[in-house]
């Protein structure tokens, strides 16, 4: 992955910047000044030069691409579409709560399959702080929610639109193609405290027999749980059972709902599942399902795009110069 060097960053990305904005800045002022300086204003709210340096630097150190001043003009004008984003989001009282971003966070570690204090070194080393991508990630969220909220009652998908993208994906063949079992899980560890000494385990072997045998409901197990020590909890709401690794699911496999797995050790403790409930989905119920949700989130995407261009249309956004006088004015665009 190719990355630029850190020193004079802010001078580098403003070198990178569109050739109608270089022309109004002019010669390039100290670092400290550029840093502060204001490139854009979208609705009066600035865009700094700091902020688009970060930015040009996040989507080099995540694409593999070098600064460019192709790469910085994209990527301003992904700045202005966000604070447009925000403040619509703003306008119709959407908010992004500190657990949805921490859990979008989590999913984007766990897809690339990262720990958060790996990726937060990776980032650092190219001189990106984090707080870059959680803006990214409180934007993209935020203007999820405004789509979906202004949208969603116009999204239709027809049984025409579901049999045709179906017949064209080949997605409509062998509908008889077998199932897939779906499961509700509930998993209490009890984790080893004492080091894993046999005293230790034949001990925790005992709570996890209590346990399973008091079971009647996933949510009261959760509840009878906390009366032992150390137990760590996790619900499952759905998976499907091909995913899970072996000898778990073997045993899930013969395990029905409102039934407990006998207990196994592992290195972290000793491990009972509950299988809350259970679905048999035929292949072409599945591949129904992931039809239907592709075709809402096209038009929703289509929705997203208008309602975008329609703010763009009406905002003001402006290219000030240094001195901030006679800044350059983007006229509303009239396609």
């Amino acid at each position: 992955m190719k990355s630029t060097s850190p020193t004079s960053s802010a001078g580098l990305i403003l070198s990178c910047l569109l050739p109608v904005v270089l022309v109004l800045f002019g010669p390039a002022p100290a670092q400290g000044q550029a840093v502060q300086r204001v490139i854009a204003t979208v609705n009066d709210e600035p865009i700094t030069a700091y902020d688009l340096s970060q930015r040009a630097k996040f989507t080099a150190a995540t694409s593999g691409r070098r600064v460019t001043r192709q790469l910085s003009g994209q990527v301003l004008q992904q700045l202005i579409s966000e604070k447009l984003q925000m403040q619509e989001a703003k306008r119709v009282g959407v908010t992004v709560s500190k657990g949805e971003l921490k859990a979008a966070l989590d999913g984007i570690s766990k897809r690339n399959k990262v720990n958060m204090s790996r990726l937060k070194a990776y980032l650092k080393s190219r001189n990106v702080r984090m707080k870059t991508l959680e803006d990214k990630i409180r934007t993209e969220l935020a203007w999820g929610s405004v789509i979906r909220r202004k949208f969603r009652r116009l999204v239709s998908v027809g049984e025409t639109d579901i049999k045709l993208h179906m017949s064209k994906t080949g997605k409509d063949g062998d509908d008889k193609a077998g199932t897939e079992t779906v499961l509700e899980l509930q998993k209490l560890t009890l984790r080893f405290t004492q080091g894993r000494n046999e005293i230790e385990v034949k001990n925790r072997m005992i709570d996890a027999e209590k346990l399973r045998a008091a079971f009647k409901t996933c949510r009261r197990w959760r509840a009878q749980a906390r009366v032992y020590r150390n137990v760590k909890a996790q619900y499952i709401q759905e998976i499907k059972l091909a995913s899970i690794n072996e000898p778990v699911r073997s045993k899930l496999a013969e395990t029905r709902a409102g039934q407990v797995t006998a207990p196994q050790t592992t290195p972290q403790g000793i491990e009972i599942i509950a299988v809350c409930n259970r679905k048999e989905l035929s292949a072409a119920s599945g591949k129904r399902e992931q039809v239907v949700s592709q075709l809402k989130n096209q038009q929703l995407n289509q929705f997203s795009q208008r309602h975008l261009r329609d703010l763009r249309r009406d905002a003001v956004i402006e290219y000030p110069n240094q001195t901030g006088k006679n800044p350059y004015v983007l006229k509303p665009s009239t396609k």
